[in-house]
Formats: structure tokens, sequence, C-alpha cells
């Protein structure tokens, strides 16, 4: 996983701020704006390959694997229920751990 993620990077200075590298991966919201309404919506463009390498990703850092139910990493555990109590749906709250990600990386 890390060498696709390197892979569909590429050279890393040319995103200047995580926000440039999660627009270009998909994983940043896109915001539509007319008059008084805005909405913001899940991005269907950008690199695909790396949006799926972020997804993969941030499932396994959330997954409590096997029958003991061990946490495999305890910070995004308890990142993704937090997003959950805020009223997150499940799904926008795997989006908020890939989000995370990106800043990471």
């Amino acid at each position: 996983m890390a060498a696709n993620l390197i892979a569909e990077i590429g050279d890393i200075e040319r995103f200047e701020t995580p926000a440039k590298l999660a627009r270009y991966s998909g994983v940043a919201p896109v915001t539509y704006a007319s008059g008084k309404t805005e909405m913001q919506f899940s991005n269907e463009r950008g690199n695909r390959e790396l949006k799926a390498i972020f997804f993969h990703l941030a499932a396994l850092v959330i997954m409590t694997p096997g029958k003991d139910k061990r946490i495999v990493n305890p910070f995004f555990y308890d990142y993704y229920h937090k997003k959950i109590s805020e009223g997150k749906t499940r799904k926008q709250a795997l989006k908020c751990v890939q989000r995370r990600l990106v800043n990471i990386i």
C-alpha cells in the first residue's frame, strides 16, 4: 500500500499544502454555492487510484479484526467514533479519517 501511495502521489513537493493533496486525491469535499445557499458534496474528480488507497487505508486503521476485536490503531479508532458521536454518518466519519491521513502524509 505504501508503494502504491508513493507511486500515485509522485513528488510530494508539488503539493504546497495538505488541502491541495486532498483535492488532488478526491478526498476533499466540493462546495457548490449560489446566492444564499451553499452545499458540499463528495468529490467525484481527482485521482481515483489515490482515493481508493486512502479509503482502504482509512478502513484498515479503524477496524477491529478477529475474534478478540483488537483495535489496530487506537488514535484513529477513537477519532472515527468521536465523529460518529458528533452526528456524522459512518461514511462521513470515514471520510474524516481519510482527510486526517492526507494531513499526516
